[in-house]
């Protein structure tokens, strides 16, 4: 099962969060959609206000303010972090 949202970064603990930063490297968009479950990402974009598939608008591949990051929990299982506005959207 591929990872899903679970928090961001306002709903989590500093301890958690500096783990997870001290643990990430930079990947890009194509690789962060083929590792997280795509129901759960395209939510959180609906949710957020881009455009999904055919859509008119502005798709998240194309935002080039958006940071992803693949990184670890302090129990070792991986997870991916999407940065927007400066609110990190975990997923694991």
């Amino acid at each position: 099962m591929k990872p899903t949202l679970r928090f961001t970064c306002s709903s989590a603990s500093v301890t958690l969060l500096q783990f997870i930063y001290d643990h990430q490297r930079q990947i890009t968009h194509s690789s962060f959609c083929k590792m997280v479950d795509a129901k759960s990402r395209q939510a959180l974009e609906k949710n957020l206000g881009y455009a999904i598939g055919d859509e008119p608008g502005l798709h998240l591949k194309d935002d080039r303010y958006l940071s992803y990051f693949k990184s670890k929990l302090p129990n070792g299982k991986v997870c991916f972090n999407m940065e927007h506005s400066c609110i990190d959207h975990i997923f694991y």
